[in-house]
């Protein structure tokens, strides 16, 4: 008998990238699977620059980037649908004159997804020059889960940095050597005892940054505290969401997330002054709460209304109750803090926001969509 001939089809198919025509927006769409498979720092704002078009700001912080050119200040942050910009000075988290962005409000280990848009974004998201940032957090599922990790930054693994004292100038700023960070991130998400359609998620992220500082070449400050001074924060990440859906076609949404930091005594701000009179100690954090109902009256036709606080507070003590003194008269040595800590302003905010929206579609003469909606904000500052 002759042997048959052997036969084998391999078939391949795909299809084409979908493009989505009904909406004009453009940005990029970013997962959990995604910045946990890249070496990227422990933060929400480090996925921020993910994004074709994103670049720092330089000024506004690391957690306020330009986005397509914009300002610091000029983007808008949502959450879960809710609306989690500081009302005073636009920024994401606290915001200090001083300082910069000091907090963010959100860890990253209660994020799902981040969706950067950065032009042609639609209506709705109105108070931006810049950039609207979306931010989807975790649920709960029909089956418990949870995860411990953690993570730290040594300093040992950091190169050595090139500094701009190293170079010939007469006003010196000091050094920043090092920094490293510890942190432990616990969450636990499932369905809630007891409660039909209910599921929880939660997560506890406490942190520590340390940056490795010493006082300027010829100043008191670098006599005082030897080669190095430690900078010091301790934050507690916390967040917390609910959802229920009480039919197959409503659902309800509650979640609460912050961030209270505390830092040692040190000088932040200034390392080229003689004492110890601008050693200070920084107390700030933020909570946010966002309550969501999303329901479909019909297949055409939805509705959306949220509820939401933002509240942040930035203070700074521990220094000394002196007048603050620049000597600009020392020619080898440039300007420096002869005493005292200088201009510091504690603040506190909350920022109440409420916005109701439907969408209803609509076949005449090609498919439609029309939506319309209501936006009420009142900060206290």
């Amino acid at each position: 008998l002759e042997p048959g001939n052997i036969s084998e089809v391999v078939e391949v198919t795909a299809g084409a990238a979908t493009v989505d025509t009904t909406s004009t927006a453009i940005g990029s769409n970013l997962n959990d699977q995604l910045y946990e498979n890249l070496p990227l720092q422990r933060n929400v704002q480090s996925l921020f620059y993910l994004a074709p078009g994103t670049t720092d700001s330089l000024g506004g912080g690391r957690a306020n980037p330009s986005i397509s050119g914009g300002s610091a200040l000029d983007n808008l942050y949502v959450a879960d649908g809710v609306n989690i910009t500081d009302s005073a000075f636009g920024g994401l988290g606290v915001f200090s004159r001083s300082y910069g962005t000091m907090g963010v409000g959100i860890n990253t280990s209660f994020i799902k997804e981040v969706q950067v848009k950065t032009g042609g974004f639609e209506p709705q998201y109105g108070q931006s020059q810049g950039g609207i940032v979306n931010i989807i957090t975790k649920s709960g599922t029909n089956e418990y889960h949870g995860a411990i990790t953690g993570f730290f930054q040594p300093r040992a693994f950091e190169a050595t940095r090139k500094q701009s004292d190293d170079f010939p100038r007469v006003n010196k700023f000091g050094k920043r050597l090092n920094d490293e960070g510890y942190d432990a991130s616990f969450e636990l998400g499932g369905p809630v005892p007891g409660a039909n359609k209910m599921f929880f998620f939660g997560s506890f992220n406490p942190s520590v940054q340390r940056a490795i500082v010493r006082g300027a070449e010829g100043s008191g400050l670098r006599t005082l505290l030897g080669d190095q001074a430690h900078r010091r924060l301790y934050t507690k990440n916390y967040s917390a969401k609910l959802d229920y859906g009480i039919t197959q076609n409503h659902q309800l949404n509650f979640s609460i997330f912050g961030d209270p930091t505390t830092t040692n005594v040190a000088p932040f701000r200034t390392l080229n002054i003689d004492n110890t009179t601008a050693n200070s100690k920084l107390d700030l954090g933020t909570r946010n709460i966002a309550v969501r109902y999303t329901g479909a009256l019909s297949s055409t036709w939805t509705v959306s209304a949220s509820f939401g606080q933002g509240h942040n507070t930035f203070d700074e003590s521990g220094f000394a109750n002196e007048y603050n003194i620049v000597d600009r008269t020392n020619t080898t040595r440039g300007n420096f803090n002869a005493v005292a800590l200088g201009f510091f302003e504690p603040t506190e905010g909350t920022t109440y926001r409420g916005t109701v929206d439907k969408q209803k579609q609509v076949s005449l003469l090609g498919f439609h969509t029309f939506a319309l909606g209501y936006n009420y904000q009142r900060g206290f500052y």
